[in-house]
Order: structure tokens, then C-alpha cells, then sequence
């Protein structure tokens, strides 16, 4: 019920900044393209490679292991005793 309620909530603060945005800026059909994005962004289910349902290994996941291994690289090298 929790998660539905904070969804309603989201999809309400989207709706809200999209409209401020249609009258602000006059661009409709760019800014509903932008909302679609957002709300499918939202409500959709996460694709990625699933670890026997428990989490998703998602594109942004990988992003950020691998450059959580980069600087864990770069520091060994700076601090390297020669």
C-alpha cells in the first residue's frame, strides 16, 4: 500500500513539472515525449540480468561497479610505494 501511495505521489510531482513545463515553454510534443519517458521510466520493470530474483544487475549497476573498480585502481597507484 506504501509503495502505491509513493508512486501516486510520483507520478503526481511528474504530471505537475510537465505541466509547468507545457506552459512555460510551449513545446508539447517534446514535452510529452519527456513525460512518457519519465512515467514508463517509473512504472516499468527494470531490464537487466536478475540474481535468482533478488535484485536486478541493471546497465547503470555495471556502470557504477566499474568505476567504483577504477578508482579503487587509480588510488592503489597513487599511494604505490616504489
Amino acid at each position: 500500500m506504501l509503495l502505491v501511495n509513493v508512486l501516486g505521489i510520483n507520478i503526481f510531482l511528474a504530471c505537475f513539472i510537465m505541466y509547468q513545463l507545457i506552459n512555460s515553454s510551449g513545446t508539447l510534443l517534446n514535452t510529452l515525449m519527456t513525460l512518457t519517458l519519465f512515467l514508463s521510466k517509473l512504472t516499468g520493470t527494470s531490464i537487466g540480468f536478475t540474481a535468482m530474483g533478488f535484485f536486478t544487475i541493471t546497465k547503470e549497476v555495471i556502470l557504477a561497479m566499474v568505476g567504483l573498480y577504477l578508482t579503487y585502481f587509480f588510488l592503489l597507484l597513487q599511494f604505490r610505494i616504489t
